[in-house]
């Protein structure tokens, strides 16, 4: 599983933040989308801190047909690929 890269939908939610440490321990990078921008920035920054791997948050709602395309932006500025969602 190292090095391969997930995207965390409902990541600064209690399952996702567990699921988050699960996968930065062993060395996947993340892309955490949350509607609390403040939340999900905060798990990337903890989780930048004690793994060493890349944490990238983004904010949005995902109930809103206009975000998946901005995602997918948001998400190719930072990764090339996606192993898991």
């Amino acid at each position: 599983m190292k090095d391969n890269i997930a995207i965390i939908t409902g990541g600064a939610g209690h399952l996702g933040i567990e699921v988050a440490h699960q996968l930065a321990r062993k060395g996947v990078h993340l892309f955490v989308i949350d509607k609390n921008k403040t939340a999900a920035v905060e798990l990337c920054n903890v989780i930048c801190s004690e793994y060493a791997v890349r944490c990238v948050s983004t904010s949005c709602d995902l109930l809103d047909p206009n975000t998946f395309e901005n995602i997918l932006d948001e998400f190719t500025k930072d990764y090339s690929t996606l192993d898991y969602l």
